[in-house]
């Protein structure tokens, strides 16, 4: 375990017990071929850069590989809903024949779990460091969304720090971004290496 990855466990969530098995039986999601931004994605990747350079950051630069990371993960959320299940919280993944299952809880014994999804969904061989979102609220447009989500992450110092990297997170550098959002559910994925797929992401074709 590295120190940064470390320091993730210690930051962003809160402890919980002993974790049960994921569940055994899901909905399979497909990994999509293509990966492009819906307008809350897109509103989100947006706004997370010009709150970095309000803090006079630089940008991060989206990745298709994190993207589709977020937005597979987003999916199994709001489908199968690995969360939802004792102690497990947002960073669990389902059982799918495409990525390793998990229930993430507060003690962190599977980060692992976490770190490791880029390397099993994409080309992206660095890990990956989430943070994830949920709203039962109706969806009014992509901005707000957007907003909802960001603020809510501002509001959580260990989010925040992460978002434009202060206190632990000071010499840290981004290199890649990743962002999803479906059915209420939105995630961020940052790494610390530059994407080996160099694919631009665009907005989706309605």
């Amino acid at each position: 375990m590295t120190i940064i990855q470390l320091i993730f466990l210690l930051l962003l969530i809160p402890f919980f017990s002993e974790p049960k098995a994921v569940p055994a039986t899901t909905d399979s999601i497909e990994i999509p071929a293509d990966v492009c931004l819906n307008p809350a994605e897109f509103a989100l990747f947006n706004q997370l850069n010009d709150y970095r350079q309000a803090n006079a950051l630089p940008p991060i630069a989206l990745s298709r590989s994190l993207t589709l990371v977020a937005q597979v993960h987003c999916r199994d959320l709001a489908i199968n809903r690995p969360h939802q299940r004792d102690s497990c919280n947002m960073h669990s993944w389902s059982r799918n024949n495409n990525w390793s299952a998990c229930c993430y809880t507060g003690d962190h014994k599977r980060a692992a779990c976490m770190w490791s999804k880029p390397r099993e969904l994409s080309n992206y061989q660095g890990d990956g460091f989430e943070i994830a979102f949920h709203t039962t609220a109706p969806f009014i447009n992509a901005g707000k969304l957007a907003a909802e989500a960001m603020d809510s992450w501002k509001k959580s110092k260990g989010h925040n720090d992460v978002m434009v990297n202060r206190g632990t997170w000071k010499n840290i550098k981004w290199e890649a971004v990743g962002v999803g959002y479906y059915g209420g559910y939105a995630t961020i994925w940052f790494g610390m290496e530059p994407d080996p797929d160099s694919t631009e992401v665009t907005v989706c074709q309605q």
